[in-house]
């Protein structure tokens, strides 16, 4: 049984579909010989539902946030990399592919920007002391 994995795509003919650039993703097919290449779609879209969201100190917030390919799909391989403006007020880390996590830190603004792929979107977060 072949064991396809994210980024590859099988046609009737047991070819994977060319799809630009290579992936470090493998499939192997049914009888077992060696891994073939896929190629995934590359990511043409980062960014957040909202512009701005709010927080206070010691809170954890998940924006919405989205990463899609060429076909408008959910780009699940990408990588994604967080920086924040100020990490003494808010950080953003990743608990899986495709989402973020903010947490407050302190009282004042910071910009949180996601980038995959040199493709990036930010996030204004402002937090306050309850």
């Amino acid at each position: 049984m072949a064991q396809t994995f994210p980024g590859c795509r099988l046609e009737a003919s047991h070819q994977l579909t060319s799809q630009k650039r290579k992936s470090p993703r493998a499939r192997s097919d049914d009888v077992g010989s060696k891994p073939t290449w896929c190629f995934a779609k590359p990511v043409t879209r980062v960014f957040f539902a909202d512009d701005s969201l709010g927080a206070f100190v010691g809170d954890t917030i998940s924006p919405w946030l989205y990463v899609l390919n060429a076909d408008g799909n959910w780009a699940n391989n990408a990588t994604l990399t967080f920086s924040s403006s100020a990490p003494s007020i808010a950080t953003a880390f990743s608990t899986y592919q495709c989402c973020v996590r903010i947490a407050a830190v302190g009282e004042g603004r910071a910009v949180i920007t996601v980038t995959a792929e040199r493709i990036s979107d930010s996030l204004l977060v402002i937090v306050a002391r309850r």
